[in-house]
């Protein structure tokens, strides 16, 4: 999770949530260290995100597990 204080990655992303508006579309994405997309979502909820997010990692932990 990280902030995009002066906009710039929802620029490069066109992430914004209307036309000229700089505020961005909360999305989330969990990407494994090989670069395998593990989930990715759209939410207004701060809480709805991190939830998800630990979420994935732990059924991506899950399945490496021997």
């Amino acid at each position: 999770m990280a902030a995009d204080a002066g906009g710039r990655i929802t620029k490069q992303q066109h992430a914004s949530l209307m036309k000229g508006v700089e505020m961005a579309d909360p999305i989330s994405c969990v990407i494994s260290p090989q670069g395998k997309v593990l989930a990715v979502w759209s939410s207004a909820s701060p809480d709805e995100h991190a939830k998800r997010t630990l979420a994935a990692v732990e059924t991506w932990r899950g399945a490496k597990a021997p």
